[in-house]
């Protein structure tokens, strides 16, 4: 009882903090930048989608976070944009990519601007706890942008095994 509860808090706490990033990460990007993105192959030239890219790889290098990006909402479909990760690195998106198997959960986000933590959920690049937290526009009060922070449902179970071990030993 005791290993399950501490392996229960463990991962609550994990949880807590990917969304505690993921607000830092969008409580530091400026909207009037987002509103020049145009979510698109274009965007790889654009200044403003070079800053954000940049803010991202930094809070990422800090932080330890291997998965930082965003997204928006076209046309009722989630388009991918500015992201910490490598453009080398099989898990990269391009900008303008459509993201294909997303959690319903950041759909929502589009209609009620509220940050939140999901997973383990699986999408086309793998198994993750993800947290989110939307980019407000400060005139419209609409959701602009999404940021998502995502850790490996891996590496969260081994940290709950770790904790839940710690109360064996």
């Amino acid at each position: 009882f005791s290993a399950t509860w501490r392996g229960e808090l463990a991962g609550q706490d994990i949880k807590n903090e990917i969304l505690r990033h993921a607000r830092a990460v969008a409580n530091a990007i400026i909207p009037e930048r987002v509103l020049k993105l145009k979510f698109s192959h274009d965007d790889k030239n654009n200044q403003d989608f070079i800053l954000i890219r940049n803010q991202m790889i930094s809070y990422g290098y800090y932080s330890g976070f291997k998965s930082i990006y965003s997204f928006t909402m076209k046309n009722g479909r989630l388009i991918l944009g500015p992201e910490n990760i490598m453009e080398n690195d099989p898990m990269a998106s391009s900008p303008g990519t459509v993201y294909l198997e997303p959690d319903p959960e950041f759909i929502k986000v589009f209609k009620n601007a509220l940050p939140g933590v999901i997973g383990p959920y699986k999408d086309e690049c793998g198994i993750f706890i993800a947290g989110y937290a939307p980019v407000i526009d400060p005139r419209s009060g609409n959701v602009l942008m999404v940021v998502g922070i995502d850790l490996s449902a891996e590496e969260w179970r081994d940290a709950v095994s770790s904790a839940r071990f710690g109360v064996f030993v």
